[in-house]
């Protein structure tokens, strides 16, 4: 069967539509349902359920997808693999990453990157890291950058720590912690506080094991650090962040550092290392050669 047949049933089960695919993919509407129907007629079933606007995957087609992602992923690595060899580093390099990495540390690997092989594509997207690692598994993304606590423990040997960023604390200039130079995390607890969460969540925040030693009230909750940034400003009670991020603060807000020096590991997480393709494998060297201006690097 045709790799391409494979790429078509993913893009149609990524975007629920034949035209949504055919667009993404560089193909005419007939030529993607003549892929999807001679695949179907290969496998002896349906893929799609089709209405008017849509396609939604079938039971069967829930059943082969991962494994249909699977051939393309190692087609493309066979193929990037055999370029390799010959010294040609091409092909794509599809990147997730959270919020805070995508904001700052990302878009410096990728400018870093692109100017010594502007022939691969670089396809980034902001993912919360359950997302992130959710894709990876599927074989949608090559690799994904996150904090280590997000890492599950079977997924852990695959995950590459780049540079411990610090969590400092934010605070309204009135508010009386401000006096101090470094703040002990006991003299945050009764305080109101603005609980970060990670986005499409109610209760899950990315600072959990730090806060259980807190002991702060919490009063709101936020998935933004531009909504926390107004809210602190605005004396709704005081919040936690890493300390790269304070350097988009355009409010009047004061930030602290932690008597106790906490800090949160930034890393790279791939599905496998010793099988990345060399683009991938290339991208995350040149990620460990970027040098923030706060954070300590661990592969210097």
């Amino acid at each position: 069967m045709s790799i391409t047949k494979y790429k078509a049933f993913l893009k149609v089960a990524e975007l629920g539509s034949l035209t949504k695919a055919a667009q993404a993919l560089g193909y005419s509407q007939p030529n993607i349902s003549h892929m999807i129907k001679t695949l179907e007629n290969d496998f002896g079933f349906s893929l799609f359920t089709r209405s008017k606007d849509n396609c939604t995957i079938t039971k069967n087609g829930e059943t082969i997808l991962y494994y249909c992602s699977q051939i393309v992923k190692y087609e493309d690595q066979l193929q990037a693999e055999v370029k390799g060899i010959f010294g040609l580093l091409t092909g794509s390099v599809r990147i997730g990453a959270t919020n805070s990495a995508m904001i700052d540390f990302v878009p410096k690997v990728i400018h870093r990157f692109t100017t010594s092989y502007s022939g691969i594509e670089l396809l980034p997207r902001e993912m919360d890291a359950d997302s992130i690692i959710q894709t990876l598994k599927m074989g949608n993304i090559d690799l994904g950058f996150l904090e280590e606590n997000a890492v599950p423990d079977e997924l852990h040997r695959n995950f590459i720590p780049l540079f411990r960023d610090p969590l400092c604390l934010i605070l309204p200039p009135n508010h009386p912690l401000v006096s101090y130079s470094k703040i002990p995390i006991e003299k945050i607890k009764g305080c109101d506080f603005i609980l970060p969460i990670i986005p499409g969540t109610e209760n899950d925040s990315q600072f959990d094991d730090i806060l259980s030693k807190m002991s702060p009230n919490v009063k709101y909750k936020a998935a933004s650090d531009l909504a926390i940034f107004g809210m602190v400003e605005n004396n709704l009670g005081i919040s936690i962040m890493s300390k790269e991020m304070t350097k988009y603060m355009h409010c009047q807000v004061e930030s602290r550092d932690f008597a106790e020096g906490l800090y949160r590991t930034l890393g790279v997480l791939v599905s496998s290392p010793d099988h990345a393709t060399p683009a991938v494998r290339e991208f995350i060297s040149v990620a460990k050669t970027i040098q923030l201006q706060d954070p300590e690097f661990m592969n210097e």
